[in-house]
């Protein structure tokens, strides 16, 4: 399990621990989400992620 949360993204980890850390506030995650959501790590991920459904699928025919 830990080698799957280290090789996520840095920031995502840190702001998993902070908002653990913080005082129950759903603003707190919301503001987390928000900041996660424009990182572009995230973008990386998700057009890797994209790209190999897509190869498995062109194999598949």
């Amino acid at each position: 399990m830990v080698d799957r949360i280290l090789r996520g993204s840095a920031m995502a980890l840190r702001l998993t621990k902070f908002v653990a850390d913080a005082p129950a506030h759903p603003y707190t995650d919301l503001l987390a989400q928000a900041v996660l959501f424009e990182d572009p790590e995230k973008f990386e991920r998700m057009t890797a992620f994209v790209d190999r459904k897509r190869d498995k699928e062109t194999e598949r025919g």
